[in-house]
């Protein structure tokens, strides 16, 4: 599975529409922000380590939410992209700190 194909797997697998992935998907590509993947997206995922599909992930998130809010705004999944405030997090699994 290329690291291409494994984004747009995990934006449908949060919700998104196949077209709707592709589309966020191009919009990462071009954006210069991702000049350093130029020539890698077709690559192996397995041939990277994790850490890079968890920063391509955050980048990803935050552009997807930024054109879910200006292109449908009622989706029902939008929340599956937004950042919630740590306390939030620690209130929700009843941690202690």
């Amino acid at each position: 599975m290329t690291i291409e194909q494994k984004l747009k797997a995990m934006l449908v697998e949060n919700g998104m529409f196949d077209d709707w992935a592709q589309t966020v998907l191009d919009i990462v590509k071009q954006d210069k922000a991702s000049d350093a993947m130029s020539g890698r997206w077709n690559d192996n995922v397995e041939d990277y380590p994790e850490q890079l599909l968890a920063v391509l992930w955050f980048s990803i998130r935050h552009i997807t939410l930024e054109w879910l809010n200006e292109n449908h705004p009622q989706a029902w999944f939008l929340p599956m992209f937004e950042e919630y405030p740590p306390h939030t997090k620690r209130q929700a699994h009843n941690l202690t700190l």
